[in-house]
């Protein structure tokens, strides 16, 4: 889709993480870092190519990804305390956290990403956690279930009219929900004017697609305004973000992709 496009090209930056330590646990946190920005490059590189380019993208990112999770395993088992010191025992979770979501493996991401979380959150730890890093890992959980409802908009059968309609209501709730979250962490103090902030629109935006998807997967002539109406919040909600935050040209591409619908009058 145009909209995972234009966020998978942002998250190539988002998974740029910081280190300037030298210490050999510090650079294996690098290597991993390293790995994970590899792996989201060919994927980003996957997503812009066209159907009859696709052939020459021979590498897969899923390796690098493997990479830069074992990796990070290593450095915890063996240099934890290290890390800990060197306030880089938040940026190794979140790489695990971001490179296990990639793989798939959302339960081992949502258990690293909570790490970081009750980290950020303790008592006396204002930097033991990099902001993006805190950022990303609260909007983590909700990007994995992004990923699960643009999935689930596949399974609506538009021949089954009940059971579709059904699906839709429960996409067009939790998209207007995973919408607020991710807005929630936007607007959160640590993170103002982070280029973090146009990934968080981005995605916001994703989420609208989502939702017009399944507005395009059942008959048209049972969409109602109580359909329409929720896409349209969560559309004018994720434009207003991006505005704030990316230049034109980006706003000028979301809203090309995400059209107002137009409401039926009453009766």
């Amino acid at each position: 889709m145009h909209g995972a496009k234009k966020r998978a090209f942002m998250f190539v930056a988002v998974v740029a993480l910081a280190t300037a330590c030298a210490a050999p646990h510090a650079q294996q946190v690098r290597k991993a870092q390293d790995a994970l920005s590899a792996g989201a490059a060919i994927e980003t590189r996957v997503r812009f190519s066209d159907t009859a380019s696709l052939a020459s993208v021979t590498d897969s990112p899923d390796p690098h990804y493997a990479d830069a999770v074992r990796l990070i395993d290593d450095a915890l088992k063996d240099s934890k305390e290290a890390l800990q010191a060197d306030s880089l025992y938040g940026t190794a979770l979140t790489v695990q956290a971001v490179a296990s979501w990639r793989l798939g493996k959302t339960t081992e991401a949502n258990a690293a990403a909570l790490k970081v979380v009750t980290l950020a959150d303790a008592e006396g730890s204002s930097k033991a956690v990099f902001p993006r890093d805190e950022a990303l890992c609260r909007a983590l959980p909700t990007l994995i279930l992004i990923d699960a409802l643009g999935r689930s908009v596949a399974k609506i059968d538009r021949a089954d009219v009940p059971g579709s309609l059904a699906k839709l209501v429960a996409i067009l709730d939790a998209g207007a929900k995973y919408r607020a979250a991710l807005a929630k962490v936007a607007e959160l103090p640590i993170i103002a004017g982070h280029p973090f902030q146009v990934y968080l629109a981005q995605s916001q935006c994703e989420v609208a697609f989502v939702m017009k998807r399944a507005l395009g997967s059942v008959r048209q002539s049972r969409v109602t305004n109580d359909h329409r109406a929720p896409y349209n919040a969560a559309r004018d909600a994720a434009l207003k973000h991006l505005a704030e935050t990316a230049g034109p040209a980006t706003v000028r591409h979301y809203e090309g992709i995400l059209p107002k619908l137009t409401l039926a009058r009453d009766p």
